[in-house]
């Protein structure tokens, strides 16, 4: 899988700080935030292969290392961790941004949250895993800092809550198409175990990205489950795994186990009341109250064979409001108005909902260029809106069209995420249409009167429709859509 698609581009922007740097060895230009630890403290080490699930880039140390010595190496990594701390933090952000413009772009609620590891905690749970380790037979403590390394994997991770927990399955294998490779470990790993009351899917997975300034071969954790089962988890993992507050009583352990008891009589409650929402959605003149029902709707109605790698947020909330503009935002409606699409299957390089929008689009001649002085809106089946649009007195009739323009702008700006300037706007028209209290937040009374305003709503306008971009296009086209909406409003107060 190319990650040169899947990650936002601001990922090859990030810089290795001037200590990053110096830390690197004379000879590269790239590091990672495993090279990095590893290069500080191992520098005389020749490479050897190491464990799979690993960083993959530790030399083998000496084997004469004692485990007198294993305290010093743990507060040498974490020492060296600390000064990494912020990577992993921007490897940990990266991964959860991916995550959720992937569930959400699926219709699968979620809160998706990020963190790296903290130094304090994770100089706690080594030595805590070191002494384990020294009581073993034979004893195994660390050896060197690549024992460290293959002992985590969690430096930088995901937690994914979800809001029902029938969707884990879905959500865990949309993740793992996400990154290039995956090990997946489901919990409990003995389900008839009194003791395993902990119930999620954790994937440990690996970003391998190629930029300019730095290569990461980092190991992310990734845990999903239920928003009730995660909230129990952490109670439990602070109070009775970590023990930060001392040993609990037994009475305190009974109280844990009735709160999971609680936990799982909550999931069994939201698996029944996802199953109650289904029903609803199945009611063939109810409109679609969210994107996220509009979104359930076509993953259960249109089968999918798209291998898309890439999702965007936007897309599905794009097309919840053009079915709603084009007055087909009910399941009836929007079932017959596919019913030609369906005859032929989504491209595999774009998803379902992509395609359904696109198809949409055509059907109403997203295309056409037209008169935005004239028809600006988008053909409607229950209103004629450019029918009193024209009505309008002129100078109403271009404050509208600049309003739509202005609604097109920042369509683009939030989906390409990059200036104006390098999707190449016509810089004299945007520039007068802004200095007139266009295109910005700042607009007050716009005086449209004079022939350049007008001229220069037409070039901008002609730029949107005639673009090659599809990216750019659509921009305009739910700028249409909402300043449609608006339209309704006003002419319904008329």
């Amino acid at each position: 899988m190319d990650f040169d698609k899947i990650l936002p581009r601001s990922f090859n922007s990030v810089k290795l700080t001037p200590l990053q740097r110096n830390i690197q060895p004379a000879n590269s230009t790239n590091a990672n935030p495993s090279s990095l630890i590893n290069n500080n403290f191992n520098r005389d080490k020749s490479p050897t292969k190491t464990n799979p699930n690993a960083s993959e880039i530790f030399p083998d140390p000496p084997l004469e290392a004692a485990s007198a010595e294993s305290n010093e190496l743990i507060q040498k990594f974490v020492a060296n961790y600390t000064i990494e701390y912020e990577t992993y933090v921007e490897i940990a952000k990266r991964a959860e941004d991916e995550c959720r413009r992937a569930l959400a772009a699926n219709a699968i609620p979620a809160i998706v949250t990020s963190r790296a590891k903290r130094a304090d905690r994770l100089l706690q749970k080594l030595e805590t895993r070191n002494e384990t380790k020294k009581e073993a037979v034979p004893p195994t403590p660390y050896r060197d800092l690549k024992d460290i390394m293959n002992d985590l994997f969690d430096l930088s991770g995901v937690r994914v809550a979800l809001y029902f927990p029938s969707q884990e399955a879905l959500a865990a294998g949309i993740i793992r198409g996400l990154f290039v490779s995956c090990i997946q470990k489901d919990l409990p790993e003995n389900p008839s175990s009194p003791s395993q009351r902990y119930r999620a899917t954790h994937l440990r997975v690996k970003i391998f990205k190629s930029a300019q300034y730095w290569n990461t071969n980092c190991m992310i954790e990734i845990q999903v489950a239920s928003l009730l089962m995660h909230a129990w988890s952490e109670v439990n993992h602070d109070l009775a795994y970590k023990t930060l507050k001392g040993t609990l009583s037994e009475s305190e352990k009974l109280m844990l186990d009735g709160l999971n008891d609680l936990t799982r009589a909550g999931e069994k409650m939201l698996a029944q009341l996802k199953g109650s929402m289904d029903e609803r959605l199945a009611t063939p003149d109810r409109p679609f109250a969210t994107y996220f029902e509009l979104g359930a709707f076509v993953q259960r109605s249109f089968a999918s064979n798209s291998k898309a790698s890439e999702y965007r947020v936007s897309m599905l909330s794009n097309l919840f409001d053009v079915t709603k503009h084009l007055g087909i935002n009910t399941p009836s409606a929007l079932k017959e108005r596919l019913k030609l699409w369906k005859t032929n299957s989504a491209s595999p390089e774009s998803s379902i909902t992509q395609s359904i929008l696109d198809y949409l689009l055509n059907s109403v001649g997203e295309k056409q260029t037209g008169d935005p002085l004239t028809t600006p809106f988008l053909y409607n089946d229950h209103d004629d809106l450019n029918s009193s649009f024209k009505l309008l007195r002129d100078g109403k009739r271009h404050s509208i069209v600049a309003q739509i323009l202005e609604y097109a702008v920042k369509e683009l700006t939030q989906q390409s995420r990059e200036s104006m300037a390098r999707s190449k706007v016509p810089e004299v028209a945007y520039n007068c249409l802004q200095s007139k209290g266009l295109l910005n937040d700042k607009r007050k009374s716009p005086n449209l009167g004079s022939a350049n305003a007008i001229d220069n709503i037409k070039i901008l306008w002609g730029w949107f429709t005639e673009n090659d971009s599809a990216q750019i296009r659509l921009a305009l086209v739910m700028g249409r859509v909402k300043g449609g909406e608006v339209f309704k409003t006003i002419a319904r107060r008329e």
